[in-house]
């Protein structure tokens, strides 16, 4: 039941517990009137009944909000531990990958000294170095992202994406890894 639903339900309940009890209050007394009882003694019955039933129903509707309230209270703490556990998950990926790629760039700043003399080398190795560097760009992004997610400030929008590009770059960033632990590491270059 939805919180608006039990705010109309407490609002409308008195109302109905007095049209009841006046209701029965008119049935007994016309009874009690044509078979000569006392009506002050049958009001006065009908009263502790009423009291005693609104007593009844308000002490159920606490138990039941308490309940209600337990069952809120358990299921926001379950999400907590499910949000704190997911950025638990994400931060070791994160800075698993972060780790990969200063290495990647360490290398490859590494061969760019090694190549001096050999300006393609060089280059090759620079733009190694870029592309490991724009990918750590991008995960700081993503985890700037992932801040405005949780305030609710992220908006998406549709980009191009060229496959050759990204597949050339996590060749150019995975390849110095590969041979540094005597891995071959091959791709075929797609056409655009």
């Amino acid at each position: 039941m939805s919180e608006k639903q039990a705010k109309r339900r407490n609002k409308s309940l008195p109302v109905l517990v007095i049209t009841s009890l006046v209701c029965v209050f008119l049935g007994v007394w016309s009874v009690s009137h044509s078979m000569g009882i006392d009506i002050y003694s049958v009001f006065l019955l009908l009263a502790v009944l009423g009291l005693f039933s609104c007593l009844i129903f308000f002490i159920r509707e606490k138990e039941k909000n308490k309940a209600e309230e337990r069952y809120h209270e358990n299921t926001q703490q379950a999400i907590a531990q499910k949000v704190a556990f997911e950025k638990e998950q994400f931060l070791s990926r994160i800075s698993h990958d972060i780790r990969t790629q200063l290495n990647g760039i360490i290398g490859m700043q590494y061969l760019a000294l090694q190549h001096q003399e050999d300006c393609k080398a060089i280059r090759a190795d620079l733009y190694s170095i870029g592309v490991s560097a724009n990918y750590l760009l991008g995960i700081l992004d993503n985890t700037i992202d992932i801040t405005s997610m949780e305030n609710g400030q992220m908006k998406l929008s549709k980009e191009p994406l060229s496959l050759a590009l990204l597949l050339d770059e996590v060749y150019q960033m995975e390849a110095p890894l590969a041979q540094n632990k005597g891995i071959s590491f091959c791709m075929e270059k797609l056409e655009d």
